[in-house]
């Protein structure tokens, strides 16, 4: 059986960009989702299925060499419109073709399955975290991420892909994480996938599950 996850500034957007390290400014859940009201509206017209649909979906088109990637949105996401249920959503980019399972709890064992899929195996690796300083953004994230873990306050983060439906900097990666306790936002772009800064976060948000 699949663990289960409990229920739990107005600023300029990211203006320099590199390979390896991003610049981000906060801003609040409102601005967030009055400024994302056009992609947030894409959740309601994904087709709806289910968990192993998911997975088959995914291992299919990992083998075709298709472009795809994955969310997953707690209740209280900025990205999520349901507040009363988690969210699983595949994003197939190659056919656009999204596909959203609602759940009362959260599929973290799927989550894991799929993250290794595509950013590789050594991607939860928790030595592999600890190399690498890393930018000053993603380190002050990870310092709050440390702070909330420590007292056990809900957080979660999201890596848009360039052809993401969330993602408005069309083109950029971007690692967006969602500050529950303080209702802030921050998103980090890149010009390249950010699999070192992505790591770190990712070792992180699955210790606590």
């Amino acid at each position: 059986m699949e663990s289960e996850r409990s229920l739990c500034s107005e600023a300029s957007l990211c203006v320099s960009f590199c390979a390896t390290t991003a610049r981000g400014s906060w801003m609040s859940f409102a601005l967030f989702k009055k400024r994302r009201s056009k992609q947030l509206s894409c959740v309601g017209q994904m087709e709806e299925t289910n968990i192993d649909d998911v997975r088959d979906k995914a291992r299919l088109w990992q083998a075709q060499g298709k472009s795809w990637h994955f969310h997953m949105l707690t209740p209280t996401c900025a990205l999520n419109p349901r507040k009363d249920r988690f969210a699983f959503v595949l994003e197939n980019g190659t056919d656009h073709r999204s596909y959203v399972v609602y759940s009362e709890r959260e599929h973290t064992q799927a989550g894991q399955e799929l993250v290794r899929m595509l950013h590789g195996d050594n991607i939860l690796d928790r030595e592999e975290a600890r190399t690498g300083g890393g930018g000053e953004k993603i380190q002050e994230i990870l310092r709050r991420i440390e702070d909330l873990n420590d007292r056990r306050i809900p957080w979660h983060h999201h890596m848009l892909f360039p052809d993401c439906i969330f993602n408005r900097h069309e083109g950029k990666w971007n690692i967006l994480f969602e500050d529950t306790e303080r209702e802030d936002i921050v998103e980090l772009l890149y010009d390249q996938e950010p699999v070192d800064d992505l790591r770190k976060i990712e070792v992180l948000y699955y210790k606590e599950i």
